[in-house]
């Protein structure tokens, strides 16, 4: 399972209200802020 698809899910699932909380989490787990960041712009 890669990150790219799980992260794909997340924009996509972002259409959701557990869009948000699922970008937040990828992040995290990506030890990435500007990750965070850029995906919340979206």
């Amino acid at each position: 399972i890669g990150e790219g698809a799980q992260l794909k899910r997340c924009i996509i699932g972002r259409q959701a209200r557990l869009g948000a909380h699922c970008v937040i989490g990828a992040g995290r787990a990506l030890g990435d802020g500007s990750a965070v960041a850029r995906f919340s712009q979206l």
